[in-house]
């Protein structure tokens, strides 16, 4: 009898276990599909600044972009220190009807020497936060997808809207 209720015991577990990391897998599912929809990453408080992308992962200043003009923004990281120190930040932009990436990253901006870069330097890295200031520019309307890389390694990506420019 006891064998019986141990048997039970463990299928038991074993259900809870398997509904438990289906409901898990089916929650990040869902994330990933509102991703995949191409919708400007959520705006949350930043101290006295209202930010876009992921808590305690990667933000961006909730700044409007508008076609073709360079502005400038702060993107904030999160994670272990030694994560954060891994090299230059590498910014791909990809807009949602295409799969070309384009540079982002104005470097040089407003000089006669502005050209649009692939990466700039590395973060400044505080203890368990980072956060760089650049310039960055988007050629056209609609909904853009930034691949943040911190060295060689894609840290995080965030989904920003650009906005028509007023002279189009």
């Amino acid at each position: 009898m006891a064998m019986r209720k141990s048997i039970i015991s463990f299928i038991t577990l074993a259900l809870l276990s398997v509904t438990l990391i289906a409901c898990s897998d089916q929650s990040e599912d869902s994330q990933k599909d509102t991703e995949d929809g191409w919708s400007e990453s959520p705006a949350f408080e930043l101290g006295d600044y209202e930010v876009i992308g992921k808590e305690e992962r990667l933000a961006i200043d909730h700044i409007p972009f508008v076609a073709g003009e360079n502005e400038h923004y702060v993107i904030y990281f999160w994670g272990e220190q030694e994560e954060l120190m891994n090299g230059p930040v590498k910014i791909e932009a990809f807009h949602e009807s295409s799969d070309e990436k384009k540079k982002a990253i104005v470097d040089m901006a407003g000089t006669e020497n502005e050209e649009k870069v692939w990466e700039t330097t590395a973060p400044q890295v505080g203890k368990e936060q980072a956060h760089l200031p650049l310039v960055l520019s988007l050629p056209t309307e609609g909904i853009w997808r930034l691949d943040v890389y911190l060295g060689d390694e894609l840290f995080d990506h965030i989904y920003v809207k650009v906005e028509a420019s007023e002279e189009a």
